[in-house]
């Protein structure tokens, strides 16, 4: 975790959507997606990628915020469709 000095302000980085709309494997047509939703491992961050050539854009960007780590996409597109994305998945579940 980085160290925040008392009273610094946040540095906005801006991560594109998808250029295009993403549709999952299956055909079906959802839209705009976002990278946001991304998981931050030990040593990987885990990133939906979507079949978009934004996907490496973001995948970029986020490896930028994330020197120490590597950055993996994982097709998201079918996920996505049933309302889950990375960081929501890895949570943990209730016994």
């Amino acid at each position: 975790m980085l160290p925040i000095k008392r009273g610094a302000g946040y540095k906005l980085v801006k991560i594109p959507l998808t250029k295009n709309d993403v549709v999952t494997t299956y055909g079906k047509n959802l839209g705009k997606a976002s990278y946001i939703n991304y998981y931050v491992a030990n040593n990987r961050v885990l990133v939906p990628n979507y079949n978009d050539p934004n996907d490496a854009v973001a995948n970029a960007v986020i490896q930028g915020l994330y020197p120490g780590r590597t950055v993996v996409g994982i097709d998201c597109r079918n996920l996505f469709a049933n309302g889950g994305m990375v960081h929501c998945v890895t949570q943990q579940q209730p016994q």
